[in-house]
């Protein structure tokens, strides 16, 4: 490198004298001695090298094996352009990647460089080592007017790369409008697959391109999945593309309610589905009702496969909740909020708006008659157990008198005739049978208690979104109150139904006194989780110093060593984090959170300030300090 660029001082300082030089005659030292008057198009000065020179034009150089002719192109140098070709440079030439000087000046737009490369005869129909024409790349930068020119040259305008892609294939894909037209107007094929059996219209619909996805479908495309069955539609919702959605069921009507059905679909991304229906649901107050109306009638078919035993939990469970979470977000950013306090599912208002809750009807009619009917057993069970006990009480008696007549009256013939045939003769029968029937109403709890609590939080969820913020659903408070012993049950049986299903108690102070007993008798750190877990569900993240991010965060002090073991852990801390928010914890105390915070920042103050530190004076008579 060196020994060329000597040359090339030397030779700029002779040609400034206006001496004629010659070229090396090493090609190696020729090629760096000429290039960069080819990128600057110094015809002149190129010409006149060539003149006396023994130069090859197709010396390939580099590790990618390019000609002078590939820079020229590259760098839009006609001149030199047409100077290299005069002089016989191949316009075919390919580099180590496949790429003739006809690829390189398309790919960058360089339309006189094209011009000149088609006058000398270069192929159109050359292929890369990745099966890339020069139309492809025109294809894929959008050269709409130089693809023009070249499709006159081209004789098959559906060439396939590598992957069995077409120039429409990548137009689509990087939404280039006219580009699409233009090669849809020169005879591409608009339906043709790839080796995976994607159409352009998949393409368009895999990066959400809206404006070519329309062209494709009003010029006739077909709606066809891929290989592995992935539809257009599938993508669109993947990506989270709205706008594309909406122009596919312009065209398939039926697609729309394929999107309704998706939300039951565990493998797509929650936000990506909220996105593509709230996009929806802004079009038209019709649609926005058409779109709650849908999702209420998913939600209720699967709330009561859940209500059936015979179905898998964890899967129904997820899929109610997550149906019912985004119902609730669409109806929230609908044309008009709630705004005066009531519940219009609970005070009876038909405005349409509210009658999109009404499927669900069935679902919370359906919750209600199994809570009744597990407190009508309950209450049996109460009765079973005092006629138990009753029985038992009256055997016992029986039993301490039989022992008294034993003692003092030896059993005469007909002792035991009389034991075995009086009227205590059913009365283990009776006791087992009532024993049995309070086992399996204690089964029935165990089986349904996660089912039913499941869809209790389901129902929170959906009054909740009817009311204003702050505010709790009159019906929902009557709800818990109509089935309080049921739900109590509940969680004295199973109380990890709190921390998955009850969330409901953090919002409503007047329900949380109800279940305060058996929430306090849980571990801390159970209780410590659920709280910072869904105190902000459903709004954006806050940096509030009480919000821990992990345990890890926290920092762990000694109330008796408060100064000094602060500034231990707050020097080992990531300051990062720090800026994010403080957690603090005294060591051996449970209590945590903001209050925490607050006593740990009042009493390291005190301690700051504390003259055996020095770290502070005292002036005046008022409470002010300096720094030493």
């Amino acid at each position: 490198m060196e020994r060329a660029m000597e040359q090339l001082n030397r030779l700029t300082r002779s040609l400034r004298r206006a001496r004629t030089v010659e070229l090396p005659e090493d090609n190696e030292t020729a090629v760096y001695t000429l290039m960069p008057m080819v990128m600057a198009d110094q015809h002149r000065s190129v010409s006149e090298l060539l003149s006396n020179s023994k130069f090859d034009v197709n010396y390939a150089f580099g590790r990618v094996k390019r000609s002078l002719l590939h820079i020229a192109a590259n760098c839009g140098s006609v001149e030199c352009l047409v100077l290299l070709l005069k002089k016989g440079a191949n316009p075919n030439y390919q580099d180590i990647s496949g790429c003739t000087p006809l690829h390189l000046a398309a790919r960058n737009g360089q339309k006189k460089c094209m011009s000149k490369l088609l006058e000398y005869s270069a192929d159109v129909n050359i292929c890369n080592n990745e099966g890339l024409t020069a139309i492809h790349w025109l294809a894929v930068n959008g050269r709409t007017e130089l693809l023009h020119d070249l499709v006159q040259h081209v004789t098959d305008v559906d060439v396939e790369d590598a992957m069995g892609q077409t120039a429409l294939h990548v137009a689509c894909q990087n939404g280039h409008k006219t580009t699409v037209q233009c090669l849809l107007d020169s005879g591409a094929d608009i339906n043709r697959p790839n080796v995976a059996g994607a159409t352009p219209l998949y393409f368009a619909c895999s990066h959400g391109q809206r404006d070519t996805a329309q062209i494709l479908l009003l010029r006739g495309a077909k709606y066809l999945p891929d290989k592995n069955g992935v539809t257009p539609l599938d993508l669109c919702v993947q990506g989270g593309y709205g706008q594309t959605c909406e122009v596919l069921i312009q065209y398939h009507p039926r697609l729309f309610q394929t999107i309704v059905q998706m939300t039951q679909n565990e493998d797509l991304r929650e936000n990506m589905l909220r996105q593509v229906l709230q996009h929806l649901s802004q079009q038209s107050e019709s649609q926005y009702l058409k779109i709650l109306t849908g999702l209420a009638e998913v939600a209720t078919t699967n709330g009561h496969k859940l209500l059936s035993l015979s179905s898998s939990y964890e899967a129904q469970m997820k899929s109610l909740l997550r149906i019912v979470r985004i119902f609730c977000h669409v109806f929230r950013i609908g044309p008009s909020s709630p705004s005066n306090g009531m519940d219009m599912g609970y005070n009876g208002n038909k405005t349409p708006r509210s009658q999109v809750f009404k499927p669900l009807e069935l679902l919370w009619h359906s919750l209600d008659e199994w809570l009744v009917l597990i407190a009508t057993e309950l209450m049996k069970n109460k009765e079973d157990s005092a006629d138990i006990t009753s029985i038992l009480l009256k055997q016992k008696g029986q039993d301490q008198e039989a022992s008294c007549i034993s003692a003092f009256e030896p059993p005469g013939p007909g002792s035991y005739e009389r034991l075995s045939t009086g009227p205590g003769e059913s009365k283990p029968d009776v006791l087992a049978g009532k024993q049995e029937a309070s086992a399996d109403c204690q089964d029935v709890i165990s089986v349904t208690a996660n089912r039913l609590s499941a869809v209790i939080q389901a129902f929170y969820m959906c009054c909740s979104c009817q009311m204003p913020p702050g505010m709790t659903s009159p019906r929902f408070i009557e709800f818990v109150c109509k089935h309080d012993e049921v739900l109590k049950c509940f969680v004295n049986r199973n109380p990890k139904i709190i921390f998955d299903h009850f969330h409901f108690l953090l919002e409503c102070p007047e329900l949380m006194s109800r279940f305060m007993h058996i929430i306090k008798a849980q571990p801390f750190k159970d209780r410590c989780e659920w709280f910072y877990e869904h105190l902000h569900s459903g709004q954006p993240d806050s940096d509030m110093v009480h919000r821990p991010v992990s345990e890890n965060d926290i920092l762990l002090v000694h109330r008796d060593s408060i100064f000094r073991s602060s500034c231990e852990i707050v020097s080992k801390a990531n300051c990062a984090k720090l800026k994010q928010g403080i957690a603090v914890r005294f060591h051996g105390e449970e209590g945590m959170g903001q209050g925490v915070v607050r006593e740990w920042f009042d009493i390291l103050s005190n301690e700051i300030v504390n003259p055996d530190y020095a770290l502070f004076t005292q002036f005046s008579r008022w409470n002010n300090f300096s720094a030493q």
